[in-house]
């Protein structure tokens, strides 16, 4: 436990739980974080072409297929009476939550098409930087009367502006989108997403001028913001996650709230973006493939035989003529 205290003078002081901790899904990305487990099958065709194979979803390895985990959110909790994460109009705290990999659904979603969502992970919800789930923070002096969280309102997170509950977001999408895109806008979004992603790995935040550093953020997403939708939901979704943590700006230690809100943001941006630098790989292994199949069948040289047989035979007939 650690107090919070006042910068102008008070009836009372807080106390609040500031163990920063983070879900699976979504932690620092570091050497042994974890990832995201893109797969997307493909079938070849009688010319040996490789195809997207119709959509199954392999089995979900975070839930086993069950569909649900233990609720990220409260899970570390001592005086959450509901969770937004796991809570159901029956049961305002189940414990259980539809699992942040699949949503719930027990198999991988068509990372083709979306991915778990850039600003939550999953979850539905982002962590409340003020009382880590717990609601509100306990008064000194008060016994068992507890102040409501000034960040959260009393919920105990905040909703997802992005995915909106959904807690799936749309792919990156090139022209043509990922399934059809050409090998040049691939290699183009690979770049795009491997410079973003190595800014992002190197940002560190001190929150001591929040606006300076949304700045920096707006900057290193500009090129990506092009060809995926999400990531331009989740600059103004930073925005405001920063103006909720400001809620807590009459409290010593204010710096260190903004720059963890940022940091952890971050993290699920990370997390959201290696996933979709995976799928294009694979698209852009797919693509390959196919173009080297189109060039043998072209003789090896990039040329139809039957073309250059006609065009051949074009010749010599006009040289019969002449002579």
């Amino acid at each position: 436990m650690m107090r919070f205290l006042l910068r102008r003078p008070a009836a009372f002081a807080l106390l609040a739980v500031v163990t920063f901790f983070f879900t699976q899904a979504a932690s620092a990305q570091k050497g042994d974080d974890p990832k995201v487990p893109v797969e997307r099958k493909v079938v070849t065709d009688d010319a040996g072409m490789q195809q997207w194979a119709p959509f199954e979803g392999a089995a979900c390895p975070m839930c086993r297929t069950t569909k649900t985990i233990e609720c990220g959110t409260c899970k570390d909790t001592e005086h959450a009476e509901s969770c937004a994460e796991c809570g159901t109009k029956k049961e305002p705290r189940t414990k259980r939550a539809p699992c942040r990999l699949c949503a719930g659904d027990g198999k991988l979603p068509d990372f083709l098409v979306e991915a778990p969502c850039i600003g939550c992970t999953g979850a539905g919800v982002f962590p409340c930087i003020g009382c880590r789930g717990e609601q509100g923070y306990p008064v000194e002096g008060g016994g068992k009367k507890r102040q409501k969280c000034a960040v959260c309102r009393g919920v105990g997170s905040i909703a997802c502006t992005i995915c909106k509950g959904t807690r799936r977001c749309e792919a990156v999408s090139p022209k043509k989108g990922l399934a059809d895109a050409s090998l040049k806008d691939l290699e183009a979004t690979q770049k795009v997403l491997e410079t973003l992603m190595s800014e992002l790995q190197a940002m560190q935040f001190s929150g001591v001028k929040p606006r300076d550093e949304l700045k920096k953020y707006d900057a290193a997403f500009k090129d990506v913001t092009k060809i995926c939708k999400p990531a331009k939901i989740a600059l103004t979704a930073i925005k405001d996650h920063i103006g909720l943590a400001s809620r807590m700006d009459q409290y010593i230690g204010k710096e260190e709230k903004k720059a963890k809100t940022f940091d952890l943001f971050r993290r699920y941006n990370l997390y959201y973006f290696d996933a979709q630098l995976q799928i294009v790989k694979l698209a852009i292994a797919r693509t390959k493939h196919n173009e080297t199949k189109q060039a043998e069948a072209k003789g090896g040289d990039g040329k139809d035989p039957a073309a250059t047989a006609d065009a051949q035979a074009l010749l010599t007939t006009d040289m019969a003529a002449k002579q």
